[in-house]
């Protein structure tokens, strides 16, 4: 079959050895080229294959890198048959049925904890905007876009510490990564931001890059992580272009996504009131009258809510609501 084909008829069983159809591709690969693959039609057969045998495959004949986090398990096995359906269809099903998720951060997808896959791109974003205060020349350093391998039994602590080096960035808080041994990895080309992002996700940590670019602080993940995305609302041909708008931006032509699960609702605003830049002013008397404590835990899942919703999703597990007052929120006890 040639390797250009749209439709990959593949059932896997047993253990069948699999042969690289894009070796060569995959390394060069460009995010473009991983969207329009992920499009390609598939059709596949995993009878109690293990995982990590499925992502090999699949990334040896769909040409795609796949990065599979250190906290999954690849000899969990899946039962799973899909026809004609796209390559981000099937691996979608496959996350879904393991409880996982998938990711795309640049040439690369990622495979790893629900969690983390939601907050990947997030980690990344704020790196990326952390950059654009540092001066040209260490910004050009962390955003240099190479292929990378590490050899099989590699440490991540070392590769780390050595992708920094040779960039002439200091690396510190290097311990908070544990021992560990990965197996080879390969990726195609991709900034050293996003390799330190991906390598430390697997730790439950991030990058906390300094302002003049030359120092790379290991941190742990501060959760909640609140996924932000701004939507483009198309516009209309026939109308007149708007005149540039001296209003800032509100909050509520934005869209977050938040799950939380058994968290005080105290810190949770605190660490949003932190990300969003927004004042809080707690009623302490209401709260002391209705019973009420900042450190009453809450659980919420929303998904592409404007910032109200949001809010309203935190507070009311607890019996709390909120007033806006421009930049500053006050929350006090339900009525």
């Amino acid at each position: 079959m040639p390797k250009h084909t749209c439709l990959i008829i593949a059932t896997f069983l047993g253990s069948v050895i699999a042969y690289p159809l894009y070796a060569q591709e995959t390394i060069a690969i460009t995010p473009p080229q991983v969207e329009l693959r992920l499009q390609q039609q598939i059709s596949v057969t995993w009878r109690g294959q293990q995982l990590g045998t499925i992502i090999q495959r699949l990334s040896d004949t769909q040409g795609i890198a796949i990065w599979l986090d250190r906290r999954v398990d690849p000899q969990q096995t899946v039962e799973l048959r899909l026809t004609d359906v796209s390559l981000a269809h099937a691996l979608e099903a496959i996350t879904e049925k393991l409880g996982l998720g998938f990711s795309v951060l640049e040439s690369v997808v990622y495979v790893g904890p629900a969690a983390s896959a939601r907050e990947l791109q997030t980690l990344s974003r704020r790196s990326h905007e952390r950059l654009a205060k540092v001066p040209t020349a260490m910004k050009k350093r962390w955003l240099r876009i190479t292929p990378w391998e590490c050899p099989r039994l590699s440490n991540p602590r070392m590769l780390l510490a050595e992708m920094l080096r040779d960039a002439k960035i200091k690396l510190t808080g290097e311990k908070l990564v544990p021992h560990d041994l990965w197996l080879a990895k390969q990726l195609p080309p991709t900034s050293l931001v996003d390799r330190v992002v991906l390598i430390l996700i697997g730790f439950d940590l991030t990058c906390n890059i300094s302002a003049d670019g030359k120092m790379c602080e290991v941190v742990p993940i501060q959760r909640p992580i609140v996924l932000e995305r701004k939507y483009k609302r198309p516009r209309n041909r026939q109308a007149p272009p708007r005149k540039p708008s001296s209003r800032p931006t509100r909050k509520a032509e934005k869209k977050f996504s938040l799950q939380l699960q058994n968290q005080p609702v105290g810190a949770v605003i605190g660490q949003l009131a932190k990300q969003l830049k927004f004042d809080v002013v707690w009623d302490e008397a209401s709260l002391v009258a209705n019973g009420i404590s900042r450190d009453d835990l809450v659980s919420c899942r929303v998904r592409n809510v404007d910032f109200d919703e949001l809010l309203t999703s935190i507070l009311s597990p607890a019996g709390l609501q909120f007033q806006r007052n421009g930049n500053s929120i006050e929350i006090k006890a339900g009525e």
